[in-house]
């Protein structure tokens, strides 16, 4: 019996003094890890077949201002990703970088005493196209810019007060169209879903 008190007790200790995930105002949360960007499976058309962009894999970073202890703006960042355009039989058009910094107003619901911090989302998106390279002769000389919106969402595990596991999702709308060559005019929806895992420190 005494055992089970002492587990009892010991119990309610690491649960009161279990670390809780509340922001407060003037919190910076900086976030790192691995950030894939996965284009729509209906990217475009061009002479009759489908248009395809490959994923790919990038460091991405975020970092939050919070207004107050509910609600947040998030900068997303990365290094550039690379993806190549294909025609639907794997044939390769074109490659091109992007950067795809977004800015979003976060809500972050609270419950407490639990190291679980979950938040979401929206935002707007401003995606710059640059390095495109032809791998047909003629095929491409440029994408346009894109700006669209985004919606997000994500989960915080609290370490300690400072250390934190992260895992988060956007949504984003971007567009684009081809300049120059002959798949000039041809409009492409990559509209991506994007994932990162990683870590975070609040200051």
């Amino acid at each position: 019996m005494k055992l089970v008190k002492t587990l009892l007790a010991a119990s309610l200790a690491t649960a009161m003094t279990q670390t809780a995930m509340a922001y407060e105002e003037g919190d910076i949360i900086v976030r790192v890890g691995a950030a894939t960007v996965m284009p729509s499976d209906d990217t475009g058309e061009f002479g009759g077949t489908k248009l395809e962009v490959t994923e790919n894999t990038q460091l991405g970073l975020t970092a939050t201002y919070m207004f107050n202890k509910d609600f947040g703006v998030e900068v997303l960042a990365a290094t550039p990703f690379n993806h190549t355009v294909k025609l639907e039989d794997g044939t390769e058009v074109a490659t091109a970088s992007h950067l795809p910094p977004t800015v979003s107003l976060q809500y972050y619901t609270k419950k407490p005493m639990e190291a679980l911090q979950p938040y979401a989302g929206v935002g707007v998106n401003y995606t710059v196209f640059f390095d495109e390279k032809e791998k047909i002769d003629g095929a491409v000389n440029s994408l346009d810019k894109s700006f669209g919106l985004s919606v997000s969402a994500g989960l915080d595990y609290a370490i300690d007060d400072h250390l934190l596991l992260n895992a988060a999702v956007w949504y984003i709308d971007i567009d684009t169209e081809t300049n120059g060559g002959i798949t000039d005019g041809t409009e492409l929806e990559i509209d991506p879903i994007v994932w990162m895992v990683g870590a975070g420190y609040k200051f």
